[in-house]
């Protein structure tokens, strides 16, 4: 923990900012990538996936 720091406060914004925006929304707006389910595709090429709060977890679970 920082002493002396100035508190909290501060990330309240970027608080707000994740409340209002979504990376898959964003990168399926943005020029060459697309995103179907949680799937990410940068010129109709697979080059990530998204997994929100436990989502990560139960895919890898589903692999063992």
């Amino acid at each position: 923990m920082k002493k002396s720091g100035k508190g909290g406060s501060r990330t309240a914004t970027g608080l707000h900012f994740e409340r209002g925006k979504d990376i898959l929304s964003l990168l399926s707006q943005a020029k060459g990538y697309s995103v179907k389910g949680n799937v990410i595709y940068y010129f109709g090429q697979e080059v990530a996936r998204s997994y929100r709060k436990h989502g990560l977890y139960k895919f890898l679970e589903s692999k063992v």
